[in-house]
This record gives structure tokens, sequence and C-alpha cells, in this order.
């Protein structure tokens, strides 16, 4: 019974709670004695806190004349009662508390109605120690019902608004501390109820993609992810769209996964925050980002992406900031569960059928009261929950169990240390420390260490011996579930130098080690101390070990070797440290170059102490070069009009990397490539702008042989005319307008388009292309081009000689929201040729008019047409595919996949 603090005195606040914790936790009724003298309502909170964890009844008896409070404590996890002596004979109160202590009231008493002697089975473990929840742990994973709830809500609203012109793409983002559970409330709580549906719309009839986290590869993970899918598509190819393509590439790729308007991809990037600790590379940081970012805000496009993200990594995602502001929006944090959340965490999966345990006594308030308000104490508990079970005695779990691993904070720590100390031999222990150490990924501040993620490749050595020693003490750490292996879990003894090359050539690229939980790093104290004494080594070990696997992949390069500082001290990190195979030869090679350039110094020396006379003179009377353009100018010496005209044929044009993001405008007169053969290789198509005033256009004349790759003609009244041959790679033509036909792209020759874009421009005919003679697309964008006539995106059609043999070919694009007029309504593609053939193929594309706009997507008199593998999207129940009055029926039509459409051809 407590009226105050001073029932308790003495001592500190800790001491006053831990022994306020004893007191109630050896009750089984708790009575609080309330009066205008209770020191405070805070106090009255913890007595009752404490009361809540161990599930004690409660009786609040009023011991005062006064007035009592309005306010009265109550819980739902808690029988209480509300005595007032003003009004109640004391003799009553008295027998009420009487009665009250004569019952059993635990938790205990609640789950043990049977003997747990009687059960002749041996229970399932259903607690997952370090580990997160995975799917298939849906029936054990408890606490955060609520939240999985405001996700589907989350999800379905995001899903009813189309992409807007602000960019809110379909990303929805988990933020927690490290331990608060965020992949396992995505992994078992949230899939699950998306792939069981009912919750949203047929989203049991999703595409649900192998949750991927970035690691060091964060594109091969999409690969690896993709390639199920896509089966006829080689991993190679793959790769290189994601890598090299447009950063289109991931849309197009999913799209064929979709079967019927409305289904959804799903994908799953968890630890998002590896992105920032393990892929070193910028390049493909900012690849991945790309690719998911222009995926998930495509307008109509199925990409659903499910975000974790470690909380202490939040300010990273400022560093790409168009991605952080479509992040943010959707963010959901993950906040500490409450009491009654944590109790059902323990709780609940032992009420299982083929589980049936019993917690003794006072032990789920124990565990409740050590992690209760505690930051990322989830896996610690889980943890203790598993040493447990493998502790029980029968289907009960002891309190005796619980002081032997001496409590949840205690139990890792005793743990990792017998494990540690247990292993077989000094030189072991000294690899284990090795092994922790290269698991370690240093952050920017100590509050960002984390686990890293490698091949198992790092961990054989020249010596065949020590190999060996390395992957005993991996098997036994991984035995007692501190390390986790993913991929080929076979632990293999090496006998020979020939054995130990098949070992790693076979398990490389399939197996990887890592930490079980960032928690075992924050709660063992020697790892803690091996950390802070290999803070300043740490960041070498790793740039050495990825740029000697970088080395290896790419064919041991020499231009990627070590030179001069660098390789001085990365030799001093190999004295102290235990080098892997692949490092030793790395840094072998590298030792071997420094001797030959050594001596190729000495002979350049030699040879240009001779030549510098002659040099010099020449580096003073030599000319520009014709080829490389160095200003933004409208002409003159090194602009590109001075470039084109004087630039040899055969030759490549290219760039001073200082016009980045410069725009060179062309103003007095029309740019002619003569009948040149020529490359045009510019900066990045977002890096180098080309523009133009008073409708400039870029000409290339009958004969001409021209590659362009790299740059953007953008936002202005330029227009590429093309009478000769064209070939567009990774480029964009948008923003562009002109009043005669080919508001991007005017082509009476022989025009190729790869991995490029035509967005945004308008024209008399053809908004984005006119076509009047030859035309191929790749892997291609036509969207949001307009026209007051025919061919919103594309018009296929003869302006002036009605016997052109026209042709367009359509490979792997998307040709989406392209209006014309309401008088003409073609939406895609007009095709016009009603003497000679028409030959127009269009293959595993999508041709797709905006969301409830009532128009064709193809359109025109054309006598041939043929479609393979093609998705035709009509948004509106209203639109056709093709629109009525077409002169002749389509040629062919087959394997086509027609979405909500009146007609799939056109009439006579």
């Amino acid at each position: 019974m407590i009226d105050n603090e001073q029932h308790l005195p003495g001592g500190n606040h800790t001491d006053l709670q831990k022994r306020l914790q004893q007191a109630i936790r050896a009750a089984q009724v708790v009575v609080l004695a309330l009066s205008p003298q209770t020191s405070s309502w805070q106090t009255v909170r913890e007595h009752l806190r404490l009361a809540d964890l161990y599930s004690r009844r409660l009786i609040q008896v009023w011991v005062s004349d006064d007035e009592p409070p309005a306010h009265r404590y109550s819980s739902s996890a808690l029988q209480t009662a509300w005595v007032d002596t003003r009004t109640t004979p004391h003799e009553v109160v008295l027998q009420a508390i009487k009665s009250n202590l004569s019952q059993q009231r635990t938790i205990t008493g609640l789950l043990d109605p049977f003997s747990v002697e009687d059960l002749p089975w041996e229970p399932r473990n259903p607690y997952k120690g370090l580990r997160a929840f995975r799917e298939d742990d849906k029936d054990d994973f408890f606490g955060r019902d609520d939240l999985v709830s405001e996700l589907l809500t989350d999800i379905e609203k995001m899903l009813a608004v189309e992409p807007s012109a602000e960019n809110q793409g379909r990303f929805l983002t988990l933020i927690g501390p490290s331990g608060s559970g965020k992949s396992s409330v995505v992994m078992a709580g949230l899939l699950p109820q998306l792939k069981q549906g009912g919750k949203l719309t047929h989203s049991e009839q999703w595409v649900y993609l192998t949750p991927i986290v970035p690691g060091e590869h964060p594109l091969q993970a999409l690969v690896n992810t993709l390639r199920p899918h896509l089966p006829d598509i080689e991993p190679e190819i793959l790769q290189k769209k994601l890598e090299t393509g447009s950063t289109l590439a991931l849309h197009q790729l999913i799209i064929p996964l979709v079967k019927q308007w409305g289904t959804r991809v799903v994908l799953v990037v968890d630890q998002f925050e590896e992105l920032f600790t393990q892929t070193r590379s910028q390049d493909k940081q900012r690849r991945f980002i790309e690719l998911l970012q222009v995926a998930a805000t495509e307008p109509g496009g199925p990409l659903l992406v499910l975000l974790t993200l470690r909380a202490d990594f939040y300010h990273r995602l400022m560093e790409y900031p168009e991605f952080y502001q479509l992040v943010t929006p959707r963010m959901k944090p993950l906040l500490p569960l409450k009491v009654e959340a944590l109790r059902k965490t323990i709780v609940q999966p032992a009420l299982a059928s083929d589980v049936q345990l019993i917690f003794e006594g006072t032990l789920i308030g124990d565990l409740l009261f050590e992690v209760q308000g505690q930051t990322g104490a989830l896996p610690l508990l889980q943890f203790a929950l598993e040493q447990l079970f493998e502790r029980r005695n029968g289907h009960r779990i002891t309190l005796r169990a619980y002081r032997d691993i001496e409590g949840v904070k205690g139990a890792l720590k005793l743990h990792a240390e017998k494990t540690y100390s247990a292993l077989p031999s000094e030189t072991h222990r000294k690899l284990a420390q090795a092994l922790f150490l290269r698991l370690i990924e240093l952050g920017n501040a100590e509050q960002e260490t984390s686990r890293r993620r490698t091949d198992l490749t790092e961990f054989a050595f020249d010596d065949i011996h020590q190999t060996n020693l390395m992957q005993e003490t991996i098997d036994a750490l991984v035995n007692a579930r501190l390390l986790t292996i993913n991929g080929n879990k076979h632990a293999e003894t090496v006998t020979s130098e020939s054995n130990q090359k098949a070992l790693i050539s076979t398990r490389a690229k399939t197996t990887t080690i890592e930490v079980s939980h960032e928690a075992l790093i924050t709660e063992w104290p020697l790892l803690k101390s091996w950390v802070s004494e290999a803070r300043k080594d740490l960041p070498l070990q790793h740039a050495i070990s990825d740029d000697a696997a970088d080395w290896e992949q790419n064919n041991c390069p020499a231009d990627r070797l070590y030179r001069g500082t660098q390789l001085k001290e990365a030799r001093a990190w190999a004295k102290r440290n235990i080098a892997s195979r692949q490092e030793q030869a790395f840094l072998r090679a590298s030792a071997t170059m420094r001797v030959r350039s050594v001596m190729m110094v000495l002979v350049v020396l030699l040879l240009v102490v001779a030549s510098s006379g002659i040099a010099g003179w020449l580096a003073l009377h030599q000319p520009p070069d014709p080829r490389y353009v160095t200003n933004a100018d409208n002409d003159g010496v090194g602009s590109l009009r001075w470039a084109i005209a004087n630039t040899p044929i055969g030759d490549t044009i290219t760039f001073d990397p200082r016009l980045t993001g410069k725009a060179i405008v062309l103003k007095s007169a029309d740019i002619h490539t003569g009948s040149k053969k020529l490359k045009i290789q510019g900066l990045g198509k977002e890096r180098l702008v080309i523009g133009s005033k008073n409708n400039i256009n870029v000409i290339i004349d009958p004969g001409a042989s021209v590659i362009i790759s790299d740059v953007a003609f953008k936002g202005s009244s330029l227009v590429i005319a093309n009478e000769g041959g064209l070939t567009l790679t990774n480029s964009t033509v948008s923003g562009n307008s002109t009043a005669r036909s080919g508001g991007g792209i005017y082509n009476a020759g022989t025009l190729s388009l790869t991995n490029s874009t035509v967005s945004g421009n308008s024209a008399k005919e053809g908004g984005g292309i006119y076509n009047a003679d030859i035309l191929s697309l790749t892997n291609s964008t036509v969207s949001g081009n307009s026209t007051a006539g025919f061919g919103g995106g594309i018009s296929i059609s003869p302006e002036t000689d009605p016997l052109f043999n026209l042709s367009a070919v359509v490979r792997f694009c998307t040709i989406y929201n392209n209006p014309g007029t309401e008088l003409f309504g073609d939406d895609g593609i007009w095709i016009d040729q009603s003497i000679e053939p028409t030959r127009v193929r269009i293959h595993a594309s999508i041709v797709a008019g905006k969301p409830n706009d009532m128009t064709s997507v193809i359109s025109g008199k054309f006598t041939s047409l043929l479609m393979i593998n093609q998705s035709l999207e009509a948004t509106s129940p209203n639109c056709s595919m093709f629109r009525k009055g077409c002169e002749r029926m389509v040629d062919l039509l087959r394997h086509t996949s027609c979405s909500q459409a009146k007609t799939i051809q056109p009439s006579i």
C-alpha cells in the first residue's frame, strides 16, 4: 500500500524506482491511497505504470474529506476499483481489500489453465532472436496491428491520387531507430496483409518483387529481384539496361509484369541506409535513386516503393533534394511500443497451439520492466526470449533461466562473451576480432555505426591453414547466431591452393556474411572496444577491400592499382592487419607497377629534356582543335557551329566539361551538317542543353550520317530536321514548339532514337515526331507532346510526295498522353498512307492515353500494322484503341493486350 514517496525513504530516483518495482512485483493487489497531500500525479502515474507492467489489480482509495479530483486512473488492461471513504464505511473498504488479496490475479494465473507437465510434445520456438521477422513468421508477429492498418490506409490514399505536376510519387517510408522493428513490420505485418487482400482492392493480384537491400551493389540487387519475373531477358542485358540505359529503364522493365490495368508492382527496399553506408560509388547511389524516382513518379506507372530507413540516416536523404521532397511527405515514424503492445509480443506467440508456453511467476512483468521506454530494445527482448526458450523446463519459461541469462540487457552480452571465450584457441579469437572489424561500417558520427555485409571471399587468405581457421571461427559464430550467412551456408575445409580458389569462385558471388543485428555492436563491450581502437584503420581497410574486389572483377587493369602515398599507407596497413588473398594480390600488383613506373619516369625524363624545346614551340603555334567545343557562343572559334563546320569527316565532336549546366543558344541562322559523317558526344542529356531563338533549326543535310549522344535539345523553338541519317542516343528533345510539322523532330530521312525522351513538344502536326520516311524507336519515351492536327505523339505521313515508302519500328517504348485536338482526337500515333503499303511495327511497348480521356491511341489510314507482345492502354471505358473512320482493317494483330477498350480494330 503506497501513500506517497515517504514510504520508500532514502536513495536516488533509480534506487527508489527499483525498490518500488520490487514492492509491486511481490504484490497481488495494489491499493493506492490518495489524498490532496499525495505528492504529485507524476508519482502516482509511476506507481500505476508499474502495476500495469505486472498486471496487478488496482484499488484507488480516496482517504480525504475533500472533493476527489475529476481525473481517475483507468486501464483497459487492469481491473480497477474506486473507493470513496467519505461515503463507504471503513469496514466495507477493508473487507473489499481482503477479498481481492485472496484472489490470484497474476498473468500466470490467466495462462495456466492446464498442467504443463501433461504436454508430451516439444513446443515450437516462436521467438526470432536477433533476426528480423520474415513473411513466413506472420503468425508470430504481434503488437503492431494499428500501425499496419495505418500503413494500408496510407497506401490506399496514395494510390487514389495520380502523381501530379508536383511529382508526388508512389513512395511509402517507414523510419525509426535501429532495433525498432522496421523490417519486421513490413515483412511480417504489411506484406502479408497486402497479399491476403481485402484491405485494398485487388491487392492480392498485385506483383510482389522479392524485397532487396541496397548493399554495395544496389543495381545488382534490382537485377536479382527482376530476374525471376523476366526469364527471357539475360541477366547481362538487365544489368546493362539498369546501369547505362534510360532513367526510365526500371519503369520499362516492370511494364511487362502488369497483365491488367490497375495492377501494382510492389518493391520493398529494406535498410535503405545501406545506400549511404555500403554503396561507395556515388554514381551507383545516384543511378539507383534516379531509377526508383522516375519509375515511381511516371504517370500511370505501376511501381509502388516501400522503404525502411534508420532514423539517424534521415539527413542523408537531403543529399538528393528531389528524392528527399518525394519521400518525406509519406514518411511514417515507428514509435516505441506501449506496454500492452509489448506484452502481446511476449504472450501471444506463446499461446499458439504448437507452442503452449507458460511464463513463471512475475517473469512477464520483469521482461516488460527492462524494455519499456527503451529505444531499440525489441531485438534484445527477442534474443532474451530465444535464450529463455532454449533453457525452458518443458513448456515452462522459468525465473531461474531469466536470472541465468542476466536478464534482457545482459543476455546478448553474456552469450557473446561465452561464445568468444569458447573458441578453440587464441588464434581463433584473434581471427574473430579481425572478422568482426571487417563487418563494421563506421558512419560520419559514432551513432551511425552499422553492419557491413560482405562476400566470404574477403576471408580467404594466402595461407591455406589460416583460411581454414577463419572458416572454423565463422562457423562457430554463425552457429551461435551472432553472425548471419546468406547463400551457401555449408562450411568447407580447404586442403590445397587449387581447392581454395575453387571455393572462392563458387561462393564469391552467392554468399555474404554480416553481423546478425546492430544491437550486438552497441551491447557487447568487447566489440565496442575493438571498434574504438581500430577506428582509424577501418575506413582504410574497407577501401582496400573494395578496391581490390573492383580490380579483380574488372580483369585486373593497371589503372586501378595504388600508387604513391596511397600504396605506402596500404602496405603499412597490411603489416598491422591480416590481408585477404585478394587484397594481397592487389597490393603485390601495385608494388610491381610502382617499380615499373619508376623506371618509366627515368626514361621519360630523358626524353622530355631532349624534346622540351620542340614541344614548347608546338604548343605556342598549335591551332584550336575544331573537334572540341569550348564555349556556349552562337558562333566563332570554339563554338558548336564552328566545330560542326570544321571537324573532319568521320571525327567526333566533344565538349569542355566546364560547359556542364550551361545552355548553348543558337541565334543567327540554322546549323547545317553538310553531307558529313559525324559524331557529337555530349556531357549527359541533363548536363548539356542546346536551344535556339528565332526558330533556328539543326538540319541534318541529305547524304549526312550523324550520331548525337548525351545531349538535351530543350525549351525553345528549336527543331531537329533530318534529311539524311540521324542516330540520337541517350538524349532528350523537350519543350520545343513550332508552327510547322514536327515539334521536336522532323524526319525526311533515316531516324533512329535509342534510350531517349521526346516530351512536351508541340506542332501543327506530329507534336513530338513527324516522320515522312524511315523511323526506328528503341527503349524510348514519347510523352506529353501535343498537336493542333494529327499525331499528338508521332505522325507517320508523307508531307509532300504520297509515293514515299514509309516505315516505322517501335520497340520497348512508352508512348503516353500525347493529346491532339477534340476534332482529330488521336492520343498517340497517327498513321496516314493509303496508296503504298505502310510498314509499322510496334513491339513490346506501351501506347496509352491519359486517364479518363476519351481519345484513341492509334489512328489513321493504314494498310499494314504489325503488333507483337503489345500493351495498348485506353484508360477510359468510352475510348477505343483505334479511331473509327480508318480506311482499312488491321493486317495482323498478334499477342496484343488491350485494356478497357470498346474495339481493337478500326472500322472499314
